[in-house]
């Protein structure tokens, strides 16, 4: 009753075709829009950032990964492939996604992080920066097969 269609989806023993979906047609294209907006907004400002360098290099990351999540996602429906194929493609969308999820992530935090600034707006600063750091560091534990089988065990 209180499954999700991941959940059902599994138990029939199929590859979960609403996740590939949504990835490929929601989430991927819009993260990676957001990235490559990010890496044009920040370019185009460099001196208020502290790590402008890491902080571009992170969403560019983000930004190719997604597009790639997004291609291989596009791929891993077709159900013409065979299942060897189809099982190498959804590991490659898999992959792409969570490497793009979590350089978003170490792009915002990096982003956060405050350059000049004291008192009390610094530390706001910083502790919405770590936020998005923790955030980060929970998406690579989740992106480990143990530790996500751990984690999402019933």
């Amino acid at each position: 009753m209180g499954e999700t269609v991941s959940d059902q989806d599994h138990e029939r023993g199929g590859t979960d075709e609403f996740w590939f979906r949504s990835v490929g047609d929601v989430a991927a294209p819009l993260l990676a829009g957001f990235s490559f907006t990010a890496v044009i907004t920040l370019s185009n400002d460099p001196g208020h950032h502290r790590w402008l360098g890491i902080t571009l290099l992170a969403f560019t990351v983000a930004t190719v990964s997604l597009i790639a999540a997004l291609q291989f996602s596009k791929y891993t429906r077709d159900t013409g492939k065979p299942v060897p194929a189809r099982k190498r493609l959804e590991s490659r969308t898999r992959n792409f996604y969570h490497l793009g999820i979590v350089a978003v992530l170490l792009g915002l935090g990096l982003t956060l992080v405050p350059q000049h600034v004291t008192g009390l707006q610094g530390v706001v600063q910083w502790v919405a920066s770590a936020l998005a750091f923790v955030a980060c560091g929970v998406s690579v534990a989740l992106s480990v097969p143990v530790v996500n089988e751990f984690v999402t065990s019933k």
